[in-house]
């Protein structure tokens, strides 16, 4: 649907290419930061990830928690994982690895 190959996505996510593949394949689950990432790398909007974060049993992200805004304004504004981590270091709150 997103026109992404697995490859790309990975890529995009800056995480670990064998780590990916075992999500991919059902083998391992993904912590809430790994699926954010790969939620980056795949470009979903807010309302995407909001989805997919209830789907696999994981708090959403709240509005209220800095850390939570700041990624929803990234996602909102079409940044890279990249650009988010930036924000989140400046900010000195934890990074999405």
């Amino acid at each position: 649907e997103k026109s992404i190959t697995p490859s790309e996505c990975i890529q995009n996510s800056g995480l670990d290419r064998t780590y990916c593949y075992q999500i991919f394949s059902g083998a391992k689950k993904p912590s809430r930061d790994k699926l954010l990432a790969l939620c980056f790398s795949l470009k979903l909007n807010p309302d995407e990830v909001q989805g997919l974060l209830k789907h696999t049993g994981y708090p959403i992200l709240h509005p209220r928690i800095q850390r939570d805004s700041i990624i929803l304004f990234t996602l909102e504004h079409g940044h890279s994982i990249m650009q988010l981590n930036e924000l989140l270091f400046d900010m000195k709150l934890e990074l999405v690895k």
